[in-house]
Parts: structure tokens; C-alpha cells; sequence
């Protein structure tokens, strides 16, 4: 015997409830019975039914864990974005999630839902042509009743026996493709979906990802019935509801799955692979420049300040840095001569060429007048200042 999870009395028959057993009272009276099959309509039919039933339970006191157990029950289905949930014919369920369905057959049913199946998708019995017509008329009119008559009987039982045994294929191959019990369908696996209605019944056939529209024993049905008085048109609304939800999140899952085409590089512009750097001839990560050690971005020159491009020397045409002058066999910058460079100011302007002429003159007389003083006072003697003053006029 078990006992109840929410009055805590001891039962011999009750309700199923998560690990336990509700007894006749507890399960009126949390309304068990509109709930426990989760067969909501909508989510707020959802959220509403869960609210009523955690207000009847805490007014009747149950234990915490069984209310853990109501809430869990309820979430589960909230959690998973349930949308709504539909009845279909034969006993099949469909319940719509935000990324997937679920659909519910019971094995006893499977049997009526292939034969829906076959009347819906399996191909019509093709009419008598009209030479078949008129051989049939011919051979009357010419009395040969009997052959003919013989004749067309052995080909229509014929015709029969092959029916009969293509039916049967088509009926096991139906069966196979309609599972029992729950059946998980996500939507990213799915292409499209298709609504068909029939006299006898209506359907929704999911075509999985890779499947041809005229392979019908690979996609997945679900079938709801069309055929109860007045309740027709609740049912087709019902399940246009459904189905509109389903054909928009399949199409959502489709474009996130894919680059759109305008946003990919046109092919002509991609770098061919024979082209590209071989990784092995790539700079290591640990031989790059650390970057505390690159130049700050305040002491880089300004971009206005750079040579414009067309204006820079082509790499070609600059000497080889094997060719280059070493820094320490340059002259020093004192003994340059100023007719071998082009003066410039601080700002940038050309100095006249006579000027400079005049300025070095200048100089020399005064390191002449400076080499006088020093032999005036016996630094230097005759000879010594005579041979410099030769070496600076040049004599």
C-alpha cells in the first residue's frame, strides 16, 4: 500500500503522480485530471492550470515536495517553450514546442493510421483507355462475346491479384514508417511541411532535410480528422495554428543554419590556395615584436606629415641593404662640403647658395685670426701656423 503524496493517508488505489500516488480527494482537489496529460491548448492555458493547481495545494497544506513536484511538472513543458497541442485522428497527439514536436501514436492504431495513409498518398487506379473501350465494343459487335469477355476476366483478375499484393507492400511499408509511442521531430532537420486535407481525414507530412517531395515513405505524418459533425472548422483552425507556428520556426532554423549569399566574397575575389603564404614560411608567434615594445601611437608621425604613397620610392629601386654605406664610414657632417648638399632652415626653406660661400669664408678667416693668437703667445710656433694657415686657403 502506498500513501497519499498529499494528505499522507494510506491508499490502496490512486491516482499516478510523478514517483507516488495522489488518493480520489488530494487529486480533485489540486483538478489532477485536467492536467496530468499536459494537453494544453495554449501556454497560457499552461501557466493558468499551474497557478490554479499550486493555490489549491498550498490551501490544503500539502508537503513541500509533492508542490516541488506540481511546479516541476509544469516547468518542464514551460522551460521547453510549449506552444500548444493538438489532437489528431486514431489517437495520434502532436505537441509543439519552440525548436520541436512531439508526436504520440498508440501501437494499437497503427494499423488504421497506414490504411489513412495509403488512401491519402498511394497512387489512384488508373481508368480503361480508350482503345481498351473500343476493342471490348468490336468484339461484341462482331460476336465473339465469349473470348472477349474470357479474356478481359482473366486480365482484371490478374489486375487484382497485382493490386492486392502492391497494396499489401505499401500497407507494410506505411507501418514502418509510423512509429509508436513519442516521436521527436526538431525542426532544424526538417526542409519544409505540407497540410492536406481529404474527405476522410486531413494531415501534416514533415519532409526531413534531403528528401524528394514524391518520397513519401520517408517523411513523417501526423493525421487529425475532418469528419466530426460541427467541429470541423474548430479543428482546421486549430491545426492552422499549429501548423503556421511550426512552417515559420522550420524557415528560422533553415536561414541560421546557412551565410546568406549576398554576404559571401564573390569567388573571383578569394586568394588562390597556390598563392597563399605556406604556413610553414609564417613568422612564429614567439618571434613577433612584443607589443610593449612597439612605438606608442602619440610618438608615430602623423599621417599628414608622411610622404603620400605616390610620391615614396619603389621598393625595387632602393639600393640593397648589403649596398648601403655603414653608418661609421659616412663623413661627418662638419666636413661635408656645402656645395655637395642642399641646405635647409628649420622650416623647411632652400638657403641661397652665395650666402653659404660667404658664411664658410667667414669662418675660415676666423680660425686663421685664432691660430695668429696662439703663435702671438708662443703656443705655436712660426712653422706650425704658417702650415695651417696653407691648409685652410687651400695653398
Amino acid at each position: 500500500m502506498a500513501k497519499c503524496m498529499g494528505c499522507g493517508k494510506t491508499i490502496l488505489i490512486g491516482a499516478d503522480f510523478g514517483n507516488g500516488k495522489l488518493c480520489g480527494g488530494c487529486s480533485g482537489r489540486i483538478y489532477y485530471q485536467n492536467w496530468k496529460k499536459r494537453e494544453f491548448q495554449s501556454i497560457d492555458e499552461l501557466v493558468n492550470q499551474k497557478n490554479k493547481a499550486l493555490q489549491s495545494a498550498m490551501e490544503a497544506r500539502f508537503p513541500q515536495e509533492t508542490i516541488n513536484q506540481i511546479c516541476y511538472y509544469f516547468d518542464e513543458y514551460i522551460s521547453a517553450g510549449f506552444y500548444t497541442c493538438v489532437n489528431g485522428k486514431e489517437g495520434q497527439i502532436i505537441k509543439v514546442f519552440s525548436d520541436f514536436c512531439v508526436i504520440y501514436t498508440k501501437e494499437a492504431n497503427r494499423e488504421n493510421i497506414a490504411s489513412l495513409f495509403n488512401g491519402m498518398f498511394s497512387e489512384k487506379k488508373q481508368p480503361l483507355y480508350v482503345s481498351e473501350k473500343d476493342n471490348i465494343v468490336k468484339g461484341v459487335m462482331k460476336g465473339k462475346i465469349l473470348n472477349t469477355g474470357i479474356g478481359y476476366a482473366t486480365a482484371a483478375i490478374i489486375d487484382n491479384v497485382t493490386k492486392e499484393a502492391e497494396e499489401d507492400e505499401r500497407h507494410d511499408k506505411a507501418l514502418q514508417i509510423i512509429p509508436s509511442g513519442e516521436y521527436r521531430i526538431n525542426y532544424n532537420n526538417i526542409s519544409r511541411i505540407e497540410l492536406k486535407n481529404s474527405s476522410s481525414a486531413g494531415v501534416i507530412r514533415f519532409i526531413p532535410n534531403g528528401i524528394e517531395d514524391n518520397d513519401y515513405y520517408s517523411s513523417i505524418y501526423f493525421f487529425f480528422d475532418t469528419t466530426i459533425p460541427f467541429k470541423t472548422k474548430k479543428m482546421n483552425q486549430v491545426v492552422n495554428y499549429a501548423f503556421n507556428y511550426m512552417q515559420d520556426r522550420i524557415y528560422q532554423c533553415n536561414n541560421t543554419k546557412m551565410v546568406p549569399m549576398n554576404q559571401m566574397m564573390p569567388m573571383n575575389q578569394m586568394t588562390p590556395m597556390n598563392q597563399m603564404m605556406p604556413m610553414n614560411q609564417m613568422t612564429p608567434v614567439n618571434q613577433m615584436m612584443p607589443m610593449n615594445q612597439m612605438a606608442p601611437m602619440n610618438q608615430m608621425a602623423p599621417m599628414n606629415q608622411m610622404a603620400p604613397m605616390n610620391q615614396m620610392m619603389p621598393m625595387n629601386q632602393m639600393a640593397p641593404m648589403n649596398q648601403m654605406t655603414p653608418m661609421n664610414q659616412m663623413a661627418p657632417m662638419n666636413q661635408v662640403s656645402p656645395n655637395n648638399i642642399l641646405a635647409q632652415n628649420v622650416y623647411g626653406d632652400s638657403i641661397n647658395k652665395g650666402t653659404l660661400d660667404q658664411t664658410h669664408q667667414e669662418d675660415m678667416f676666423e680660425e686663421i685670426r685664432r691660430y695668429k693668437e696662439l703663435f702671438d703667445e708662443g703656443i705655436i710656433s712660426e712653422d706650425e701656423f704658417n702650415q695651417k694657415k696653407k691648409q685652410l686657403l687651400g695653398i
